[in-house]
């Protein structure tokens, strides 16, 4: 089914390939319930978003939905590299498998298992790899995510490193490999399995998380535990999670030395992923810094008359200390008025009154800064994957009085 741009509130997808989990046809039907009062799917849990791809599902998360730090579940984007998700676990059935080479004594924990465990809770960015993919020139392939292939969540659940420490780690240990309940309708594609450096596994942020927003992870988010990784790309945040491997030797799974690779140097990193590098090519590790416009597009006629812009800024790991707006095409900046911190993962919203100007074409440039001091560039940094675009946004608005 070619994808399309149509919201989801007005076609339903249709139940099969997320309930039966039999099949990834995702088909939309003429006679399907309307919406819930809410504009919720009764069948998804998702309202509002634009179809981007059917197999694998990608869902997006339109602009003006991001009206606040916290996007909300129903309106969180869905990204799958496999064509079936799973069916709805029943937590009786499920468990987590933990072993592999350097694991002192494999372990099987059900729910109850990790929920003996002590909560923690971490605000953080998941943003898809591919986001704004659209926006390069020329056009790179994949799916063509414009910019909201990414949300903002409050994370709950179990640090990794201490179910990984209840199994026992071996000193040799290298890697941990993720592997999830999601598959392929063609049983001789790789199944979507990814690893984390040990470091990363064992940071006191990185989560097996079970709750989103306060409420059990939907379905499509990766019920009923996913892995969350702060300032990582969400590649690395396996859905759906079923078994972790430990590892004293580099994981060479499809997913990891084909996919979601760039060039050597490309993105400066703070947290590199060495045993994964490679003459080269190195993987995505850390997101990088970015802001988007979130209340007007570019083309848009408005009034000049209380004009504000809005957005939200991102910065990797390190959070966001700035966001900068010129009329001048980047001679003169001037600082828009940030929201509150509500933590160095997550989204920063910020606001930007035009004052000063007259009526017809104005053009603006927009860029952050993190707090180590990095800015937006202008040059974008071409991939052949299409990942990471983070140059600085420009739109051009027809004001009028």
């Amino acid at each position: 089914m070619a994808a399309s741009l149509e919201p989801m509130t007005a076609r339903r997808v249709s139940r099969r390939g997320v309930l039966a989990g039999t099949t990834a046809l995702w088909a939309c039907r003429a006679d399907a319930a309307p919406p819930g009062a809410d504009g919720t799917d009764p069948t998804s849990g998702k309202a509002g978003l634009v179809l981007r791809s059917a197999t694998p599902l990608a869902l997006e998360t339109p602009a003006a939905n991001f009206t606040d730090p916290i996007t909300p579940n129903e309106r969180f984007f869905v990204r799958y590299n496999l064509a079936t998700p799973p069916t709805l676990a029943d937590l009786n059935d499920w468990s987590l498998r933990i072993g592999g080479d350097a694991a002192e004594r494999p372990f099987q924990f059900s729910m109850d298992d990790l929920r003996r465990f002590p909560t923690r809770e971490v605000i953080a960015v998941c943003h898809c790899a591919g986001n704004a993919r659209s926006l390069f020139n020329p056009p790179i392939e994949g799916v063509q995510w414009g910019e909201g292939a990414m949300g903002c969540a409050r994370w709950r659940g179990v640090r990794l490193r201490d179910v990984l420490s209840k199994v026992g780690i071996k000193p040799e240990a290298l890697e941990v490999v993720l592997t999830g309940a999601d598959s392929a309708l063609n049983l001789q594609q790789p199944p979507y399995s990814k690893s984390l450096p040990l470091d990363v596994a064992m940071d006191a942020g990185t989560l097996l998380a079970y709750e989103m927003n306060s409420k059990p992870l939907p379905l499509l988010n990766g019920y009923p535990l996913r892995l969350v990784v702060p300032g990582w790309s969400a590649t690395y945040w396996m859905k759906h999670v079923t078994g972790l491997e430990i590892r004293s030797s580099r994981f060479d799974g499809f997913w990891m030395t084909t996919e979601y690779r760039v060039p050597r140097g490309l993105f400066p990193v703070e947290r590199g992923f060495v045993s994964q590098e490679t003459a080269t090519t190195n993987p995505i590790t850390e997101n990088v810094l970015n802001c988007v416009v979130t209340n007007v597009r570019d083309g848009d006629t408005v009034k000049l008359a209380g004009l504000e812009i809005r957005g939200l800024a991102w910065g990797g790991a390190n959070g966001v200390q700035s966001v900068s707006v010129s009329l001048d095409d980047g001679t003169r900046w001037r600082a828009a008025i940030l929201g509150p911190d509500i933590g160095r993962y997550a989204f920063r919203a910020w606001r930007f009154g035009i004052t000063g100007v007259r009526p017809g074409p104005l053009s603006l440039l927009f860029r952050a800064t993190s707090n180590d001091g990095q800015t937006q560039g202008e040059r974008v940094r071409s991939n052949p994957g299409g990942y990471l675009h983070n140059t600085q946004r420009k739109i051009t608005l027809d004001t009028r009085l």
